[in-house]
């Protein structure tokens, strides 16, 4: 042990040897040892860390006590100056001084002689040596204490230190706790215990001195029973303490930072702390410790750091709380399966046991239950946010202290917006703050104002919102430190500093946001809206108000106020802030998050639950909803109606009840979804798709039916959007007009009501009615709509880009369908647009918006039929009322420079005065007067009311004087057309007729049916009998009309077949009438041969426009024309030739109609020799003998199809009788063998009706799809599907058969399945198969481009290959053109297919036979020679009879026209040069200005579509001569109701016997080898392989267009390399 000793003290003496330099006690400084005491005096007392002042007290004596050491010899200190820095430090610091000295001597290992001397002048440390020094014979040596002293000293510290003498516990000394307790009650019930508070503390000094209570326990009581009446009298205890000992020296300062840990009474932090840790504590318990920090007992920091929770529960508490608000918000939004965790094995199944320590608790020891965890997770979510430091920051903001809480919030602003309070009481502050700018801005009023008298007081800081209220807070003082602001730049810097933290918290205190945005608004208004004062509050706005729109759900009120301040910022700045909280504060923001999905939740929700029955009780629950938080809740709304149809009237009928701000965002939700970006155009680019169509639905009946909505954006995106030619703009301007005006197009009107459409009001009103068209219904409604294009300034705009945007189509390189459909569209929303813009707007107002005449032509390149349209109303009303209207008028178009060179001079009024004039002026009708009169004149002897007479009659005096008024200005127009003086012989000896017909007549006759009558009755009313004739005569032998109707639209077509049906009829009823001469019926009769033959050219030209139009043009000339049987029959021939050959349903479905009108014809079909008396030179001009030759042909065919058909009948009646009698002779066995339900398909299991139903569904879906070999995967019988594969060998190259036997098995077993086929359901899911059948494909056909997908054919409008006619041989006389055995009956022989079976499967098979016996030529010309021999031998005419041939027909397409005993008699011309018909081919008429393409419209004809020909060639607008690769393009599925086909238990016609099905009969016989379809090389080139003729023969076709060549491809997407698909196409003739 010594020699440890002895190390130590060696190292201590090295130490103190060492020591040569202090860190504080230095040479240097020792040498002024006054300024170095004063320093480290002035260190201390500035050092405001303990810690950092006890190191340095302690480092200072430590030195002392080594300087002071026997081995320090170099630099020995004076004791004295020792002693008086030691005494300076003591009185700097206190009695811890000596503490700390007395610690460094007990430790130090050396007692020198100096610092014997030093203990023994510290006097002032006497009582502290004497009781903390260790060392007794240290204290003996410096004489502070002997031994027997020092044990007597000790004894008194026994009792003075160790032993308590006062009383701590009230059951020690109750009398003494109990006149404390009487004191206090009675200062408290003191109303001057303020005043008198000194009076008050000296009585408890009494009490506490006289019973020796303990001070601790004293204050303890004290505070306690204080916080009972804090409410009252709070400042009594504030003055109280003050007066008191209990009062610190240092008063604590909670209004900064740096003061919230310093000052205070640390015992009174202590025992208050205590208290706020308790279980139950109350709210004036946390007042009184708020009281108690903002007046200095306590500080700030003493208490909070001391309250629970600790920081890992606050953590893990704000952690749960937002996973929480995550699931919240993702409720609705995520797969439940998707968060679902994996299901663990259970041990027990795997047959394991559990082990002991794992095994399962008995039931005394048993988990508790969910609703227990529920209840202990309340309890301690409560706990956690109803006390400790959560309630105390919340006391703090209540009583007006924002230091401490921004102090918190540092470290726990996760954990403080949990609570909606801390949001509530924070901005209670800042309420107040901007108080005194929103009385001084919004309500006028002086900022100081006496606050209520008279108000109860509560411990409630957070005011209701319900209005005033009889209680105000306790503390009257807690808004004393709240700083004010009182101009805009203070309260943006005052939002700044305050606000930020809160973030959309802001929106808990609605107050505040209402006020901002009131106090935003006044500004901008004081400022008149001024660039930068707007600017200002749009940054305002996007950082502070917009984050909290999402949480203002419950405060409708105050997002309207809101918007009232968005509305100054414009749209553009609107919609942008929309955009950035819809895209991104919705998502970053978790508050914000759970608010907006909530919303949406909630909307999508209750949009499920509306309906058409409950929308009156339920809509304005949906409405509230969607006001509440509108950019949220309408997401979901769009995304439904785009998806639904029936959605768009639920949700207008509640935008009843949307707020301003709803309605606002509306516009804005549409707008984002017409600008989404997404194809707006369906595949075949002939229609937009279905949301678009849906969209514009929905716009529209906002316009109509919502008068708060406000459609002006959408306006203007919809004509934005017109200047790119989009076909969304057209779309939603086509359905504003139609649902929201009310106005129809006038396609599709019959003569009679286009003649009233162009009367007098009554009949125009009596049209209407009758063609649905509600404009009168709608006048309010149209006129906001028109007036927002004023508003834009945009109503010639519209007008004028929508025809260039028509002009602009002729130049896309589409499909000529497409190109057709989309200018038609145009076409007719163009005239509804001008026409309900005159309409609503009357004359004066709609010319006051509308360009000037001249202007639209030449300067915006308007066509001359749309300015003509425009303003023809207005002169043609006006000219009465002003003299000068016409003159201006005349002016006008001079000035438009519009009239071509041909018309100047003497022929400029006709062309003025055709182009002037309308239907209105050249036609009256006295029988459409006279016939609504007797409708009145009816109605009124019928009517009883008085009032419906009073109408009546005024009606009828109306109708009256419409009828003067219609004749008065059809006399002016006769004068005015009398007076020109027009003679017919010297306009055709001037060669004005090709002018006029190419100015005049034929661009005004394409452009409106209306104008279509119009040309007729001005033609007939200037010209008379004789020039019409001419007239008519001139354009028809001209041979326009097949190249006119293939540059066409299907408008243009219609227009064109209307002009022709009212010129002929005209013709007609004077040829009916013997009013014509012999010549004249000549020229007639030549009219309508060239008429004739240029239909039939067109219907076997190549293309699909030539086709579609033809049909298009026939539709209405079908009604007049033909007349002879002649022509009849060769259109008739002609028709289904082209039915035989093409399967596009566009063209079927109208072909057959036409055949059907054609057909009827013949019953009063005029003889060749019957229509006038021929000359032998006529006979010979028109080919009387060869056309008297195919009369005869023809009516053999029809002859032998009668017979054909009636032998066919008597077999079926035979059959049916015959199969009748042999099931009367079976026995009972043998019926139940036969009708047993297992012959075919085998056992068939009993099923419920809704599992037949759903299987039936799949297969439906699966037809659909055209995945016939998918049907295995929702058919589970092997026979069916044995039957099925069957089905599929045998019909690969019978694409017919294929259906109607998969339709046929289908049914068959379905109908097996169930006990009652009359179901309902069941029939209607039983005819969607039969219909799916008709448009699938066999899978192992060669039509399948890719097993197992089915793909949709482009649309094969364009590009077929060039047509290959010749004549037909003799050897194939049995396969005649005409299709059907009778012109009378075209009745199809099976519900499923036209075709007929039975006796034509057996000529067809007998007839492969004979052709298998043919002689085999080595080549195509010994085959061909041979044919011609053959054909010489049974010729009887001389000459080839010019009528263009029809290819031969498909294998599959010959069912019906097999078996003729007739045989086709081909001859050749002998004359070529006596058919003069054939001469006038084209014309050199030169064109019109019908449309111009150009953008400044200079030269009307050399860029008309009607331009300048020369002869023999035939100019074609842009649009037809379009020679560049075209993109393929698909059509839709047809979508065919399910009663299209008739019933199964309809029984036949007596006449017709039909068996169920038409496979049946053919189904066990193979076709022929030799019947086998060729490549698909065109429309013409589907020959037979029995055909052995030549290709080298030349057809005689008409030329037509000169589109003969096809487009080069692209893609390889050409129609005429792509296979035929048989999906059933889409046709407007479909019913």
């Amino acid at each position: 042990m010594s020699s440890i000793c002895s190390q130590i003290n060696e190292l201590s003496s090295d130490c103190s040897i060492n020591f040569v330099e202090g860190l504080s006690l230095s040479a240097e400084a020792c040498n002024d040892w006054d300024s170095l005491t004063q320093g480290i005096v002035d260190k201390l007392t500035n050092c405001n860390v303990a810690k950092e002042r006890k190191k340095h007290t302690q480092l200072v004596f430590y030195e002392i006590l080594l300087l002071l050491s026997d081995h320090n010899v170099a630099r020995p200190l004076d004791v004295e100056k020792a002693c008086r820095l030691i005494q300076k430090v003591y009185s700097v610091e206190g009695t811890k001084t000596a503490r700390i000295f007395t610690a460094l001597v007990n430790s130090f290992p050396e007692k020198s002689e100096r610092l014997l001397a030093l203990i023994r002048s510290l006097k002032m440390m006497d009582e502290e040596f004497c009781t903390h020094i260790a060392d007794d014979k240290l204290l003996e040596k410096t004489g502070k204490f002997s031994v027997k002293q020092r044990a007597l000293f000790k004894k008194s510290l026994l009792d003075s230190r160790y032993i308590i003498q006062k009383y701590n516990l009230l059951s020690e000394h109750p009398v003494a706790f109990s006149e404390l307790l009487t004191l206090l009650l009675i200062a408290y019930n003191d109303p001057t215990n303020v005043e008198r508070a000194s009076m008050y503390w000296q009585e408890t000094q009494c009490i506490i001195g006289k019973y020796a209570l303990d001070p601790l326990r004293a204050l303890d009581v004290i505070l306690v029973v204080s916080s009972h009446h804090i409410t009252e009298n709070y400042a009594f205890l504030i003055r109280f303490l003050q007066v008191s000992s209990y009062w610190p020296a240092v008063k604590a300062d909670c209004q900064s930072a740096e003061g919230l840990s310093k000052g205070g009474n640390i015992i009174a932090a202590q025992i208050l702390t205590m208290h706020l840790n308790e279980a139950a504590v109350g709210v004036k318990f946390y007042d009184m410790t708020c009281v108690l920090i903002k007046a200095g007992l306590v500080s700030f920091l003493s208490i909070f750091d001391n309250l629970g929770p600790d920081d890992d529960t606050i953590q893990q508490f704000a952690d749960c709380f937002y996973a929480d608000l995550e699931a919240d918000s993702m409720k609705g939004s995520t797969n439940p399966l998707a968060l679902a965790a994996a299901l663990t094995d259970d041990p027990e199944e795997d047959g394991g046991l559990l082990p002991k320590d794992q095994a399962k608790p008995s039931s005394s020891e048993q988990e508790p239950s969910q609703e227990d965890l529920e209840a202990e997770k309340e309890r301690e979510k409560k706990q956690i946010l109803e006390g400790g430091k959560m309630m105390l920051l919340h006391r703090l903001l209540a009583h007006g202290s924002i230091t401490p809480f921004l102090y918190a919030f540092q470290n726990y602003s996760r954990f403080l917006l949990v609570s909606d309070l801390t949001s509530q009481l924070y901005l209670r502050l800042f309420e107040f703050s901007i108080n005194p700018l929103y009385k001084t801005t919004v309500l006028r009023e002086p900022t100081t104002k006496d606050p209520p008298k008279g108000l109860i007081r509560n411990h409630n800081a957070v005011p209701p919102l319900h209005g005033h209220t009889n209680s105000t807070f306790y503390y009257q003082e807690s808004l004393d430190d709240v700083p004010t602001v009182a101009t805009i730049e203070q309260l943006f810097e005052s939002c700044h500093q305050w606000l930020t933290i809160m973030g959309p918290q802001l929106a808990l205190n609605v107050c505040v946001v209402a006020k901002l945005c009131r106090i935003g608004l006044k500004d901008i208004e004081s400022n008149e809206n001024k660039a930068a004062t707007l600017e200002a509050w749009l940054n305002f706005t996007r950082k502070f108000l917009l984050p909290a729109f999402p949480l203002l759900y419950d405060n409708v009120i105050v997002l309207n106020e809101a918007y009232e301040l968005l509305r100054c910022f414009g749209f553009e700045r609107r919609y942008f802030l929309y955009n950035e909280l819809c895209s991104k504060l919705s998502q970053d923001n978790i508050f914000v998050k759970v608010g907006w999905n909530k919303s949406a939740r909630d909307a999508k929700t209750e949009l499920k639950s509306l309906s058409i029955d409950n929308v009156n009780k339920k809509g304005k629950n949906f409405a509230k909803l969607v006001s509440r938080n509108p950019l949220s809740a309408l997401e979901p709304v769009m995304n439904q109606l785009e998806n639904y149809d029936k959605l768009s009237d639920l949700v207008v009928e509640t935008s009843l009840y949307f707020s301003p701000f709803a309605y606002d965002v509306l516009q804005y939700h549409i707008l984002l979804r017409l600008t989404s970006g997404r194809q707006s155009l369906q595949e075949s680019g002939v229609h937009v798709t279905m949301w678009v169509q849906r969209i514009a639905v929905f716009v529209a009946s906002l316009a109509k039916h919502s008068p708060k909505m406000d459609i002006g954006n959408i306006v203007r995106f919809v004509i934005k959007k017109l200047h790119g030619n989009d076909m969304i703009a057209v779309t939603v301007i086509r359905e504003l007009i139609s649902r929201v005006c009310g106005v129809k197009a006038m396609n599709d009107l019959s003569p009679k009501q286009l003649l009233m459409l162009h009367s007098g009001r009554p009949l125009q009103e009596a049209a209407r009615t009758v063609i649905r068209d509600t404009r009168d219904d709608n006048q309010t409604a149209a006129l906001k709509l028109l007036n927002i294009f004023i508003e834009q300034n945009a109503l010639s705009e519209v007008i004028i880009l929508l025809d260039h945007m028509k002009s602009a189509m002729m130049r896309h390189d589409s499909h000529y369908k497409v190109l057709s459909s989309r200018i038609d569209e145009i076409g007719l929303l163009l005239w509804s647009f001008i026409d309900m813009s005159k309409y609503f707007l009357g004359p004066k107002k709609f010319t006051d918006n509308i360009v000037p005449f001249d202007q639209l032509v030449s300067k915006y390149a308007l066509s001359v039929e749309w300015a003509f349209f425009i303003w023809r109303e207005y002169y043609d009303n006006c000219a009465n009322e002003k003299s000068k209207l016409k003159e201006e008028f005349d002016a006008a178009i001079d000035n438009a420079k519009l009239i071509p060179d041909e018309f100047k001079g003497e022929y400029r009024e006709l062309f003025a005065n055709f182009w002037k004039l309308s239907l209105y002026d050249v036609c009256f009708r006295k029988e459409l007067y006279d016939e609504e009169k007797s409708f009145l004149q009816r109605s009124l002897a019928v009517t009883k009311s008085i009032s419906k007479k009073r109408e009546i009659s005024k009606q009828l005096e109306s109708i009256m004087a419409s009828r003067i008024a219609h004749q008065r200005a059809h006399t002016k127009c006769q004068d005015l057309i009398r007076g020109c003086s027009l003679n017919m012989d010297h306009l055709k000896a001037t060669g004005m007729v090709k002018s006029f017909l190419q100015y005049c007549v034929l661009p005004r006759a394409l452009f409106s049916p209306a104008d279509a009558l119009y040309v007729v009755d001005f033609i007939w009313e200037t010209f008379h009998f004789a020039g019409a004739l001419r007239v008519f005569e001139e354009l028809v032998s001209a041979r326009l009309l097949v190249s006119l109707l293939f540059s066409s639209t299907s408008s243009e077509a219609s227009n064109l077949g209307l002009f022709f049906t009212t010129y002929l009829e005209k013709l007609e009823e004077l040829r009916k009438a013997d009013e014509l001469s012999n010549e004249n019926l000549r020229r007639l009769f030549k009219i309508q041969s060239l008429i004739a033959e240029d239909v039939i050219n067109l219907i076997m030209e190549k293309n699909y426009m030539s086709i579609r139009n033809g049909i298009e043009f026939m539709k209405y000339l079908s009604t007049v024309f033909p007349v002879v049987e002649f022509d009849i029959l060769q259109m008739i021939q002609a028709m289904e030739n082209l039915i035989a050959i093409d399967k596009r349903e566009d063209i079927l479905l109208p072909s057959n109609a036409l055949v059907g009108h054609l057909k009827a014809r013949l019953k009063n079909a005029l003889a060749l020799d019957v229509f006038y008396k021929m000359s032998p030179e006529d006979q010979v001009d028109f080919r009387f003998g060869e056309k008297e030759l195919i009369m005869k042909h023809h009516k053999a065919l029809l002859k032998e199809g009668e017979e054909k058909r009636l032998r066919l009948n008597s077999e079926r009646e035979a059959e049916e009788r015959q199969s009748t009698e042999e099931l009367k002779n079976q026995t009972g066995e043998e019926r139940n063998v036969t009708s047993s339900p297992y012959t075919r398909f085998g056992r068939l299991p009993p099923l419920p009706m809704y599992e037949i139903l759903n299987e039936m569904r799949d297969v439906i879906k699966c037809l659909e799809a055209n995945r016939s070999e998918y049907l295995n995967r929702h058919v589970r019988n092997k026979a069916l599907l044995t039957e099925l594969r069957e089905i599929e060998r045998d019909t690969v190259q019978k694409p017919k058969e294929y259906k109607d036997r998969l339709a046929e098995v289908l049914e068959a077993y379905f109908t097996k399945l169930v006990t009652s086929p009359n179901h309902e359901k069941f029939q209607q899911r039983l005819n969607g198969i039969i219909v799916a059948c008709k448009s699938v494909t066999n899978p192992y056909g060669a039509e399948k481009i890719q097993k197992g997908r089915s793909l949709t054919q482009a649309i094969a409008y364009d590009d077929e290959p060039i047509p290959i006619a010749s004549r037909v041989p003799t050897n194939r006389s049995t396969e005649s053109r005409t299709t059907k055995g009778s012109f009378e009956d075209s009745k199809r022989t099976s519900r499923y297919s036209g075709a007929k079976g039975t006796e034509q499967d057996k000529d067809l098979h007998n007839k492969a036979a004979n052709f298998e016996k043919r002689p085999v030529f080595r080549n195509d010309k010994d085959q061909n020679e041979a044919e011609r021999s053959v054909n010489k031998g049974r010729s009887t005419g001389t000459s080839e009879i010019k009528i263009p041939k029809g290819p031969s027909l498909g294998a599959e397409n010959r069912l019906a026209k097999a078996g003729s005993r007739y045989v086709r008699k081909p001859v050749t011309t002998s004359n070529a040069t006596a058919n003069e018909f054939s001469k006038k081919e084209y014309s050199p008429i030169p064109r019109g200005p019908a449309r111009s393409s150009s953008n400044i419209r200079t030269k009307a004809v050399s860029e008309s579509r009607f331009g300048d020909m020369s002869t023999n060639k035939t100019k074609i607008s842009e649009r037809s001569r379009t020679a560049s690769a075209r993109p393929s393009s698909t059509k839709r599925l047809r979508e065919e109701p399910a009663d299209t086909f008739p019933s199964k238990r309809n029984k036949p016609e007596s006449s017709t016997i039909r068996p169920r099905y038409a496979s049946r009969e053919r189904g066990d016989r193979e076709r022929p080898a030799s019947r086998q379809e060729s490549s698909y090389g065109g429309r013409y080139e589907n020959k037979p392989r029995g055909d052995s003729r030549p290709e080298n023969i030349t057809a005689n076709l008409p030329s037509g267009p000169k589109v003969q060549t096809g487009r080069p491809q692209r893609g390889g997407n050409n129609s005429q390399g792509q296979k035929p698909s048989s999906t059933p196409q889409s046709s407007r003739y479909q019913k």
